[in-house]
């Protein structure tokens, strides 16, 4: 199962089946969930070049705070529960979206 397929399998129930791969599709209503990969590390052995760590931010979209921080910590708690090796690496970012209007958090995690 690749990490995409695990974070929709776990986050799309979160939010009504709109949780999406890098893009969210315009007029898409709220509260939505987006995964993308940032970045990662090739984990470099004798044996094999084919460990890699993949770094993915999840931004959530709400209509307020409220439904905002009980979204990420329904996230924290699902990835916490998966049997996939998920950590998350930062603290999440809360954040206003002006252009959007939206009520935003940003939570990066490395799936190993």
């Amino acid at each position: 199962m690749t990490v995409y397929e695990l974070l929709n399998q776990v986050l799309s129930p979160l939010v009504g089946d709109r949780a999406y791969a890098e893009m969210v599709p315009r007029g898409t209503k709220l509260p939505t969930i987006r995964y993308v990969t940032i970045g990662g590390t090739v984990n470099t052995t004798l044996c094999d070049d084919n460990d890699v760590s993949l770094l993915v931010q999840i931004d959530v979209a709400a209509n307020t705070v409220v439904e905002r921080t009980e979204l990420t910590k329904k996230i924290q708690a699902a990835l916490r529960d998966t049997q996939y090796p998920a950590r998350q690496s930062a603290a999440p970012v809360p954040m206003w979206d002006e252009s959007l209007q939206t009520y935003r958090a940003s939570l990066t995690y490395t799936f190993d």
